[in-house]
């Protein structure tokens, strides 16, 4: 993420007053958040990933703060991707600077298809993402993820120059509907998020 990505990220962060499905932000100005393992979990099980940043805080409509330490807080992430998760995620990380503020941002790399449903060592959990937080996957969806291992995925290649509207209406309406049924969870989310989580669209 370059820096005029992260500037235009933070606007938007603003605009919604909250984190979102793609970005956590965390204020680490005293050390490294201690949930940050749950997210980094549900951002490698969702399509596309996600990306977490250090040195905004929420609480001041994403004001930047420093970071405890910066090298430290680099080396912190990439530990916790290693060791915390089974199995282990990739990171991207890049140190910007905002308002006089040197932030982290970690872009959380979504996990191939048949190493998924990546859990926490320390709870055998796996999480998935919702609109601005980490929840936990239900044993229904990781067995799905589990299932579809090894499968090939001709029909998952993007197509380009493609849109939501050109998908046929009914077939739609009855794959939602088989989601929501399948999964309490899953029947949280608006139409457009379960085509986006299970793989039907892509940003």
């Amino acid at each position: 993420m370059d820096k005029e990505t992260l500037e235009a990220t933070v606007r938007a962060l603003r605009e919604e007053g909250n984190d979102t499905m793609r970005v956590e932000a965390k204020r680490a100005a005293g050390g490294l958040p201690t949930d940050l393992a749950t997210t980094m979990s549900a951002f490698a099980n969702t399509p596309g990933g996600g990306t977490i940043i250090l040195g905004l805080d929420e609480s001041a409509d994403f004001a930047p703060t420093a970071v405890y330490d910066v090298a430290k807080a680099q080396a912190a992430l990439a530990s916790r991707a290693r060791s915390a998760l089974d199995p282990p995620v990739t990171l991207v990380t890049q140190v910007h600077e905002l308002d006089g503020q040197r932030v982290v941002v970690a872009e959380v790399v979504e996990a191939p298809g048949p190493l998924k449903p990546v859990r926490l060592v320390s709870n055998g959990k796996a999480y998935l993402r919702g609109y601005d937080g980490d929840f936990v996957m239900s044993e229904l969806e990781a067995q799905s993820f589990i299932a579809n291992r090894g499968r090939p995925e001709f029909d998952r290649e993007v197509v380009h120059e493609a849109s939501p509207d050109d998908l046929d209406s009914e077939l739609v309406r009855n794959y939602l509907e088989t989601c929501r049924s399948s999964s309490s969870a899953l029947g949280r989310f608006e139409d457009s998020e379960i085509l986006l989580r299970t793989g039907g669209v892509h940003t």
